[in-house]
């Protein structure tokens, strides 16, 4: 039968057989070396309950009774509550503990690796809804369960920061805001002792942030970025993603956003980046090696792509509002669609696409959308820039999204191409905006009043 010995706050002391630990009304201060500090505790869970701070020191070769040489442990942190975890242990001594986080809970764990193993049952390990803050040290959860979800970030923040490491061998469910801060901060995926085969995947439906390592060391991770699910490269540091898991996908975007900001970097480490829902918006600069296949969704921004782009299905290359978008890698294009602006005849009036790689068209449309009052009879654009040669195929038929009849005549040229746009005959006015007919709205009404008034 298995027990739990329980430590709770209260202004008294708390003794666990012959382990005397002194309380207050809000401190838990633990230290336990010896082995002989085991010998009267039976069962196999003891809990820490709300306690300020907690270290656990070194069990040199030591057993703890029932607990199959791991100290196990059960933590929960309340709201409210801020509780530092302190591991001096060797990578060789695992911690048997799982921990209820809704409070604020800070593991700055010296030395070397440590290990939080999880229990052999679902849903333990670490479980937070509040805040965790990892400055230094590598906390690696590790269960040998198959199926065990032994991280998950239900709600609330992790926050990694000079040197602090996350290391999972299963799954890592992120449904709140996870933040890497600098070069030296790492979230990895890789298997479990004894190398046990898992795939440690990361599903995301809440927010990764930052500037580090986002993967995994022995190329075992994939990434699943849920619909509401954002990946965010927003800081001085570039973040860098190694995935790859047993499909030979890394990045899966199945209705989430990928956003590289200004002056940010995302650079991608693996086998492919497949997107089949959702935006990859590039505003700074993001580096592959590797294919970015766009099957749906939507790929553009005012950034640069330095990689090779496979636009299908349902994808859509749009460049932004209006923007300039550069792919300095091969572009294939069999399906989907490209998206332009022209809300003018100025280059700045009309997004642009710079091809600096070879370019190749089998498939797809080209979507323009140009206000019905816009007037392009005569005028010639140039949104396309062929630089690394002419594009290969055929360029695929144009499609006017509010349904002007423009003949449009390329003119292909590595100097520099060009559309010519005349006979249309479809024209109008704009539709105004909501706020414009808000406004207009007022005003009649205004002018209604005034002429009761004058009668």
């Amino acid at each position: 039968m298995i027990t739990r010995n329980f430590l709770h706050v209260c202004g008294l002391a708390i003794v666990l057989g012959s382990l005397a630990l002194p309380a207050t009304a809000d401190t838990v201060n633990g230290s336990v070396g010896a082995d002989t500090a085991w010998s009267n505790i039976g069962g196999f869970f003891r809990e820490v309950y709300n306690g300020s701070n907690f270290v656990f020191l070194s069990y040199p070769g030591q057993t703890v009774p029932g607990g199959s040489g791991y100290p196990a442990w059960w933590m929960n942190i309340d709201p409210g509550v801020t509780t530092t975890l302190d591991v001096a242990l060797g990578s060789d001594s695992p911690v048997h503990l799982d921990i209820q986080n809704t409070g604020t809970l800070t593991m700055a764990f010296n030395g070397t690796s440590q290990f939080i193993r999880t229990l052999e049952t679902p849903n333990q390990g670490i479980n937070n809804y509040g805040t965790i803050n990892i400055p230094l040290g590598n906390i690696y959860t590790y269960t040998d369960t198959p199926d065990n979800s032994l991280l998950n970030q239900s709600s609330g923040d992790i926050n990694l920061t000079g040197t602090g490491t996350l290391t999972f061998n299963q799954s890592f469910q992120n449904n709140g805001l996870l933040t890497l801060g600098g070069a030296n901060t790492a979230v990895i995926g890789a298997p479990g002792a004894g190398n046990v085969p898992f795939d440690p995947t990361i599903g995301n439906a809440g927010t990764i942030s930052g500037g580090g390592s986002l993967g995994t060391a022995l190329g075992t991770v994939g990434i699943l970025n849920y619909t509401n699910g954002l990946i965010d490269a927003n800081s001085a540091t570039p973040l860098q993603i190694n995935a790859l898991d047993f499909a030979g996908l890394g990045i899966w975007n199945v209705g989430g956003t990928v956003k590289v900001e200004a002056g940010s970097e995302l650079d991608l480490f693996f086998e492919k980046y497949t997107q089949t829902d959702g935006n990859t918006k590039v505003l700074g600069t993001l580096n592959s090696a590797h294919e970015l296949d766009i099957e749906g969704g939507k790929i553009g921004g005012s950034g640069a792509i330095n990689a090779p782009v496979n636009l299908s299905g349902t994808g859509i290359l749009d460049p932004g509002d209006p923007q300039t978008t550069t792919i300095n890698g091969a572009f294939n294009m069999s399906g989907g669609s490209i998206y332009l602006n022209i809300f003018g005849t100025d280059p700045s009036d009309y997004d642009h696409i710079i091809f600096e790689g070879p370019t190749d068209f089998t498939g797809g449309e080209i979507d323009l959308n140009i206000p019905l009052n816009v007037d392009l009879n005569g005028h010639t654009l140039s949104f396309f820039d062929f630089d690394g040669s002419l594009p290969g195929g055929t360029l695929p038929a144009f499609h006017f999204v509010n349904g002007q009849n423009y003949q449009i005549t390329p003119h292909l040229n590595e100097a520099g191409t060009t559309f010519s746009f005349s006979g249309n005959t479809v024209t109008g006015s704009s539709v105004p905006e909501p706020a414009t007919w808000t406004f207009m709205a007022a005003g009649i009404l205004w002018a209604a009043t005034r002429l009761r008034r004058k009668a």
